[in-house]
């Protein structure tokens, strides 16, 4: 039998980072799952939604930022053997953002896969609504 771990919608960096560092991840790490998945809106995205935000949580918390904590959470799992991240509606709003400007449609690196380089992290894909 294949233990596998369903992360979902931890919306970082709104996330509980004490009970994610302190406990889930170890609790992960003993456990040793064959794979993870990372069920959508692990980021939030908070920087390019459509909503009103507060500019001082914008600037401290951009997509820079996102990517970095979200670059901590998939090294933590670099021992699982499968890891899948299934995007959320949170994680679309990068497409729904580079698809209100056609010129940048094209550009690959803009791509949610590419930008949070989840390859790098030993991660597949599957697109929100896929």
């Amino acid at each position: 039998m294949t233990t596998w771990v369903v992360l979902s919608d931890l919306q970082i960096p709104w996330h509980d980072a004490p009970v994610l560092e302190g406990l889930v991840l170890p609790f992960i790490a003993w456990l040793k799952p064959h794979g993870v998945i990372l069920n959508g809106d692990i980021v939030d995205c908070y920087s390019i939604s459509d909503f009103t935000k507060n500019p001082r949580k914008s600037q401290q918390w951009g997509l820079d930022a996102e990517i970095r904590h979200a670059g901590r959470l998939m090294h933590a799992l670099h021992c699982i053997s499968e890891k899948w991240w299934l995007g959320g509606n949170h994680e679309d709003r990068l497409r729904r953002l580079v698809w209100r400007e056609p010129a940048l449609a094209a550009v690959r690196a803009l791509s949610f896969p590419q930008l949070f380089k989840l390859a790098d992290y030993g991660f597949k894909w599957k697109s929100y609504g896929g």
